[in-house]
């Protein structure tokens, strides 16, 4: 769940990052600021530190079951990242919120499904000659 949700900061970041330049080139330029380049480069190591824990949870699990649980974290995130940071929750109607959360139930629900049957344990050796975990 790590890096979900360490990546959807990075989506949001991605997202504020883009109208930022955006922003810069039609209007004004924002790079005079020193707020700008502390907001690139702490996107930028969201995205580094999403894609370290991400590769982490490869190797020492199944795909099977990083994958899905990496997909609904980084989109459960994001969605609600980009509610509250961008303000979209303000023009939706009480249909929308429900169906939101009955969608979200519905993807929980599948992601359950997909992986039931890996929860069994599995046993790794670590070599003493390497870094690495072995299964």
């Amino acid at each position: 769940m790590i890096p979900g949700s360490v990546g959807a900061f990075g989506m949001v970041g991605g997202k504020g990052s883009s109208e930022l330049i955006q922003y810069s080139i039609s209007k004004s330029n924002q790079f005079t600021h020193w707020f700008t380049f502390v907001f690139l480069s702490w996107t930028v190591t969201m995205l580094v530190t999403q894609n370290h824990f991400l590769q982490t949870a490869m190797r020492l699990y199944e795909q099977v079951i990083v994958i899905p649980v990496y997909y609904v974290t980084v989109c459960w995130f994001s969605v609600l990242g980009g509610i509250f940071f961008f303000g979209e929750w303000v023009d939706t109607s009480a249909m929308q919120d429900f169906l939101f959360c009955v969608g979200v139930g519905i993807v929980f629900i599948g992601v359950y499904l997909l992986t039931r049957d890996h929860h069994k344990p599995h046993y790794y050796q670590v070599n003493p000659d390497s870094q690495y975990i072995h299964r």
